[in-house]
């Protein structure tokens, strides 16, 4: 009787990791989301779960539909927000109070309003993005916020209804701004 029962024990503990297997591979979470999710994070600020960018080429942002997206402040803010909160999901605790002590020092003394604070936020989307492990490795990831940071030294409209973005027309970034995102305390990652 034991081994009839041992045998059987074992085939369903095999059967119950073939299971387990198969719905991991059908299902397939980045080890990144699922921490994200355990911590709740990453849930709680993600609309409908949607990457607000599901791929970029040839100088365009695509959404999930395969449809291009019109670059728009709003569109970045957005943007940010969800990589921001899928980067800082990652972080450890040691981790998150040395981003808040960055972006505090990165925003002292500093007026960003519109597109700069967007160029500020992107500096500390780089900080999360090389401080973040899991997510760093990521190619289509770390591509899109550097397409995102590209086209920030655009002018951007606020809305879509006022202009279309075009590359081209240069964004000049407040001398004291670019000063400080250049300072040796904010390129050391």
């Amino acid at each position: 009787m034991n081994k009839k029962r041992f045998l059987l024990t074992l085939i369903a503990i095999l059967v119950a990791l073939a299971v387990g297997a198969v719905l991991n591979s059908i299902l397939h979470v980045p080890t990144a989301q699922a921490q994200a999710l355990r911590t709740g994070l990453f849930a709680q600020t993600q609309a409908a779960d949607k990457e607000p960018i599901a791929f970029i080429g040839h100088g365009g942002f695509f959404d999930q539909d395969g449809k291009q997206i019109t670059l728009t402040l709003e569109f970045v803010a957005r943007a940010q927000a969800w990589y921001r909160a899928k980067l800082s999901s990652t972080l450890t605790e040691s981790k998150r109070a040395e981003f808040a002590n960055l972006e505090k020092r990165l925003y002292a003394n500093v007026k960003a309003e519109g597109q700069a604070r967007l160029v500020v936020q992107q500096q500390l989307l780089d900080w999360l993005l090389a401080n973040s492990k899991e997510i760093s490795g990521d190619g289509r990831t770390v591509g899109k916020l550097n397409a995102l940071k590209s086209a920030l030294h655009w002018k951007i409209p606020e809305r879509e209804k006022q202009e279309r973005f075009k590359y081209g027309q240069e964004f000049k970034l407040d001398p004291e701004i670019e000063k400080k995102l250049k300072s040796p305390e904010f390129q050391s990652w």
